[in-house]
């Protein structure tokens, strides 16, 4: 069931890409080329960032929804919070695959007002994550530390 109008020509090529790498045997850990160009775009068109968040949820198995709420979904709300905040109650209130992407993204307090990170939250089921700048530097250094980083 699709919950989002047909995808432009080009949309449709970069969701068949986003798809065709979320689903390779090493997709976790990695980052695609397909990630990086819907992330830019959350930042620089977000409507079309939200029709493709709203057809890989569709096309996506529950198992890398995920991947869309960390690539595309938290990309939208951390530089648009603001502007989607109703459309993102509206469609976690109609789509619980929606919801649970949703439930999957992390934002840090300073992103919106705290009305709005409420509100967010509540659509998630109150599941959603809102780290302190803090906290997220601290993640970020240990993940660093980890991973070979500075």
């Amino acid at each position: 069931m699709s919950s989002g109008p047909p995808l432009s020509p080009e949309l449709e090529a970069l969701a068949t890409e986003w798809i065709r790498d979320a689903e390779a045997p090493d997709s976790h850990g990695k980052a695609h080329d397909s990630w990086f160009t819907s992330g830019t775009l959350a930042e620089s068109n977000p409507e079309a960032a939200w029709a493709l968040t709203v057809a890989l949820i569709d096309r996506l198995p529950d198992e890398r929804l995920d991947l869309v709420a960390a690539v595309v979904l938290e990309h939208i709300l951390e530089h648009h919070a603001e502007a989607f905040v109703s459309r993102v109650e509206a469609q976690a209130t109609r789509d619980p695959r929606f919801r649970e992407c949703l439930a999957a993204v992390w934002l840090v307090d300073d992103y919106a007002s705290p009305a709005v990170l409420a509100r967010l939250k509540a659509a998630s089921g109150n599941r959603l994550d809102i780290a302190t700048r803090a906290e997220l530097d601290q993640i970020e250094q240990e993940w660093d530390r980890a991973h070979g980083g500075a």
